[in-house]
């Protein structure tokens, strides 16, 4: 009787041309995408660094705004003063506007 020794599991040498082109092509999709989302990333940073100096020059006009707002509400208010002083001057007087 013989024995038969198992035969072990081994690997061909031999690669098949299909499976070289499609490693190829997507060694080449794969460079392809990665420079466009490079491509994309360089672009979303120069639109960050402008949004930043819009939101800066925003922010200074705001700032400007409210400043003035401040200012005409405090002349608002001092003219209303004044209206109100005069008011009680005309009122406690006998000066009267109509004829």
């Amino acid at each position: 009787m013989t024995v038969k020794t198992p035969e072990s599991w081994h690997l061909s040498k031999s690669i098949p041309l299909s499976i070289l082109f499609a490693l190829l092509v997507q060694i080449i999709t794969f460079a392809w995408w990665a420079s466009n989302l490079d491509a994309k990333v360089a672009q979303h940073n120069i639109q960050i660094i402008e949004l930043k100096e819009v939101d800066r020059t925003n922010n200074l006009n705001y700032q400007r705004t409210n400043d003035m707002l401040s200012r005409l509400d405090e002349r608002i208010l001092s003219h209303i003063k004044a209206i109100e002083k005069f008011d009680k001057i005309l009122a406690s007087s006998k000066f009267s506007l109509n004829p």
